[in-house]
């Protein structure tokens, strides 16, 4: 009997615990017009699907009442709308930056909101707001108009009324659905996809007064609320619409080019000069092209940003100057050109040397310019092939720049040995006294050490002579090479004093 009595308590117990961990979370009321805030921790319900934490609340619609909520806060999260165990609609994905969705109600009763994690390991205070949405009255769209409806997987048509001529932008915005935008009427056939941010449409369009169709559509069959506004701009002075109009020498013009369309200029040059032209927008992204004397030149982004840029020197003649827009939108843009001076002009005697080709000046920095080339020697003031090292010769410092030390000399090297009397060359060959400017002439003045220490203040630095001790004498670091000895010096030493006891 007592153990009946506990396996029905334990019973008991278990069915109360498993009530309470599989019992749906009471669902907070949330008004058409209204806000609430929460946050999701680790103790808020879990989603048995994803792993998520998920937190309810409960919305009252009337048949065919459209609201668009939208979430805001720290949470990384998603929305999803519930009709009788039915899913509505929810966001594809969780956004850092929030999440907005709009639902329609096919019918009249209470519908579930759940906010969610993006993942199990999504947590943070969240902040909800419900806002009715009025559908459209279907008078014609004006300027400064912007409207709300609901797409049932149609396309649906509008009338624009243009009354002033301007620049006109028209913006399709959707969280539902990838948004496309048409114009027609009065010559204008125009149609954009993803012209605006994201999957949103934009157009851009010139219009004068009058009477114009704009349809709303899907990429695909879909729906859901969008937003659909019209704004208007007056013409920039000057603003460039047809092709072939002239480009200024000095200064700036303005002109038109819709998506996927290019705008070209001519460029008169009439003498040899540098030209830069710079296309800038703040609606499109430009490219730009020349294209004349069989030069063809073209940037996108060399001006900064999205602005383009080209610089060249040019030859007398007439230039095709083109702007595209690349990013897929129309819009207006500004291109500037200007001059300057050319490279000097090739020297008296520099006979075929092809155009632009110009000696390089020894010791001077000399512009080079796209286009052009230089040419000269090649000067190594620190060659150490051409002057003696520390030690008096070209070998004196080992690969990576280590001085080798003192070394004994070897008949026969080219660093100052001496071979029947003589030391040699680099080439070899043994050096004349008074014929080669190494040897000091006889008569000469003696040229001083000018690292010589008091001890040996009075000797004679030349390269190639022995120390007392045996071993060779370091000249000073920057002791002069063999091309700086003027012509007929001699080299000689004085007698070596007597070899002082090793210590």
């Amino acid at each position: 009997m007592k153990r009946l009595a506990a396996g029905v308590l334990t019973l008991a117990i278990a069915t109360g615990l498993s009530a309470t961990v599989h019992a749906a979370p009471a669902a907070r009321p949330l008004a058409a017009n209204g806000e609430a805030s929460g946050e999701i921790t680790s103790a808020t319900a879990l989603n048995y699907s994803d792993g998520s934490r998920s937190q309810l609340f409960s919305l009252q619609l009337a048949a065919g009442q459209a609201v668009s909520l939208k979430l805001d806060g720290p949470l990384n999260g998603t929305l999803a709308v519930f009709h009788r165990d039915m899913l509505v609609g929810r966001t594809e994905c969780g956004c850092e930056n929030g999440a907005q969705l709009s639902v329609r109600a096919d019918k009249a009763g209470q519908y579930l909101v759940a906010v969610s994690g993006a993942d199990p390991r999504a947590f943070g205070p969240f902040h909800l707001s419900a806002t009715p949405i009025v559908a459209y009255d279907g008078k014609p769209l004006a300027a400064g108009q912007r409207i709300t409806d609901w797409l049932n997987g149609e396309r649906q048509t509008y009338t624009l009324q243009v009354d002033k001529p301007g620049l006109y932008t028209l913006n399709l915005e959707s969280d539902a659905f990838d948004a496309r935008l048409e114009l027609s009427g009065n010559g204008v056939s125009l149609e954009d996809d993803d012209g605006g941010n994201g999957t949103n449409a934009r157009l851009v369009a010139p219009l004068q007064p009058g009477s114009y169709t704009l349809t709303a559509a899907a990429f695909s069959q879909s729906s859901g609320a969008f937003y659909l506004g019209v704004e208007q701009a007056d013409f920039p002075e000057g603003l460039v619409f047809a092709d072939g109009s002239a480009l200024p020498l000095e200064g700036q013009a303005s002109g038109f080019v819709g998506a996927d369309e290019t705008r070209s200029f001519v460029f008169s040059l009439p003498d040899r000069r540098r030209v830069q032209f710079d296309a800038s927008s703040r609606d499109i992204d430009p490219l730009l092209s020349l294209q004349g004397a069989d030069i063809t030149l073209s940037d996108d982004d060399g001006g900064g940003g999205v602005n383009a840029r080209l610089s060249q020197v040019l030859d007398p003649g007439e230039y095709n100057i083109s702007v595209r827009s690349v990013n897929g939108r129309g819009g207006i843009f500004q291109i500037a050109t200007g001059t300057a001076p050319a490279p000097d002009a090739d020297p008296p005697g520099a006979g075929d040397r092809p155009r632009g080709e110009r000696p390089a000046q020894p010791g001077a920095a000399q512009p080079l310019y796209a286009g052009d080339s230089a040419q000269g020697p090649l000067h190594d003031r620190h060659d150490r092939q051409q002057r003696p090292g520390r030690h008096g010769h070209a070998d004196a410092r080992r690969p990576g720049g280590r001085l080798a030390g003192r070394q004994r000399h070897q008949p026969g090297s080219a660093a100052g040995s001496r071979t029947g009397g003589r030391p040699l060359r680099a080439d070899g060959a043994q050096l004349r006294p008074g014929r080669d400017r190494r040897l000091p002439a006889a008569g000469a003045p003696p040229v001083r050490h000018r690292g010589a220490t008091r001890r040996g203040a009075g000797r004679l630095a030349t390269a190639g002579l022995r120390h007392r001790s045996g071993r060779e004498r370091r000249p000073a670091c920057g002791f002069p090479a063999a091309a700086d000895f003027p012509a007929g010096t001699r080299a000689y030493s004085t007698p070596p004093r007597a070899r002082r006891p090793a210590r």
